[in-house]
């Protein structure tokens, strides 16, 4: 991108910049233009993945199709590339990066480009959007990005991504996710409903539900219906707990129970008889 482009970019209002990447061929347009824009040769092991979504590899058997796809076809379209330092990152094409390198090619035609990282993150978004197999996790690490970096809005995200506000908040809470979690996201062991569902949980409770869908392959309603019951028994734990301390009850919690003492019998009876008075109400 020349120095002039780049510099109407960073001018441009946002509503400009959303009616423009909202466009459902917008990378398409884009990878028509690099087609006919010079390329050179750069070898395959001086290019690292693109900095944003590199936590979303790309599964593997989509690697192993795309290197099938290389070997037999070849290479169709340049890569578009950003310099850094004496490296090169990878803004788009990699499918064809990753396919390239599995196949054992050495260098792929590229296209350099100076693109800025608001239009790089936009850019990656759009086509991540717009792929007939998108990445969840993939786009719930764009977004974060532009509202983090950017300040966009959810409803401006709602509008790049050609979905509701609700459904981009649930996309970016899933960014919460244990480390181990969002990875089986993002390879599909773990669905966006299930994943949806544990979205919220603190990290050890996360894993012990994770764990129950495995073994016992529960369905996303039957999950939803789990995550209910333990918050209920959260809640119903710290009700109890703050019931006992209000009448002066030590409590001591232990891995499957809790204990409540009291100074005296008067004092036990009437904490019984308030929990009951509470529950027949």
């Amino acid at each position: 991108m020349s120095g002039k482009k780049k510099s109407a970019l960073l001018n441009a209002s946002l509503s400009d910049l959303v009616q423009r990447f909202q466009k459902e061929d917008v990378v398409e347009e884009m990878e028509k233009r690099y087609q006919s824009a010079p390329t050179r040769l750069i070898s395959t092991e001086s290019i690292d993945d693109n900095r944003f979504i590199a936590e979303a590899p790309i599964r593997a058997d989509v690697v192993a199709s795309f290197a099938e796809q290389l070997r037999s076809r070849g290479i169709y379209n340049p890569l578009v590339l950003k310099r850094k330092g004496d490296r090169y990152e990878l803004v788009l094409g990699r499918k064809r990066l990753f396919g390239a390198k599995a196949a054992g090619i050495v260098s792929l035609p590229a296209v350099i480009t100076d693109i800025g990282e608001e239009e790089e993150l936009l850019v990656l978004l759009a086509d991540n959007r717009d792929q007939r197999e998108s990445s969840i996790l993939e786009m719930a690490l764009l977004c974060h990005e532009l509202q983090s970096r950017f300040g966009y809005k959810v409803t401006t995200l709602a509008g790049l991504t050609h979905q509701s506000r609700s459904q981009i908040a649930n996309t970016l809470r899933l960014l919460g996710l244990p480390t181990s979690l969002r990875s089986d996201l993002n390879q599909g062991k773990l669905s966006y409903g299930h994943a949806r569902a544990l979205a919220g949980l603190d990290e050890a409770t996360a894993l012990m539900v994770a764990k129950a869908i495995y073994e016992g392959h529960l369905s996303v309603r039957a999950t939803e219906r789990y995550v209910q019951d333990l918050r209920d028994c959260v809640n119903a734990s710290s009700a109890l707990k703050e019931g006992a301390r209000a009448y002066k009850g030590t409590v001591v919690e232990g891995r499957k129970e809790i204990r409540i003492r009291f100074d005296s019998e008067e004092a036990k009876q009437r904490f019984i008889a308030d929990l009951f008075e509470n529950k027949a109400a």
